[in-house]
């Protein structure tokens, strides 16, 4: 069984989870990131791009925190914060991921997929 979904910031589509069996495949749209942000900025938003939506399969849960890397919206002041250092986990989200990880089945895997990161080298 398939089963698909899209992760948009703003109007861009940026992510797309495509489930199959119990393999997750992730393929972030690295050329949408690049374009939206400034040279210094993308490859920052990609790791916290990453980071978020990893985070969300190991907690096995759907839901968001109000500040950090696990915020559904980050805003101006969150891009600033993470230009200088990576946003943290809460407290919650880090419990989350032990819970999550403690009741997962072992036969899931992960594959990411970085589109149009080979135009960025």
């Amino acid at each position: 069984m398939a089963r698909h979904e899209r992760c948009y910031r703003g109007q861009q589509q940026i992510l797309d989870l495509e489930h199959y069996l119990d393999v997750l495949h992730i393929r972030v749209f690295y050329d949408r990131i690049r374009h939206t942000y400034n040279q210094s900025l993308a490859p920052i938003v990609l790791a916290h791009v990453l980071v978020h939506e990893i985070t969300h399969i190991l907690q096995s849960v759907c839901r968001h925190s109000d500040q950090g890397v696990m915020k559904a919206r980050w805003e101006a002041g969150d891009y600033l914060k993470m230009s200088r250092k990576p946003l943290q986990f809460t407290n919650e989200d880090v419990d989350l991921i032990y819970s999550g990880l403690a009741t997962r089945g072992s036969r899931t895997l992960v594959a990411i997929d970085t589109v149009g990161a080979a135009a960025a080298q």
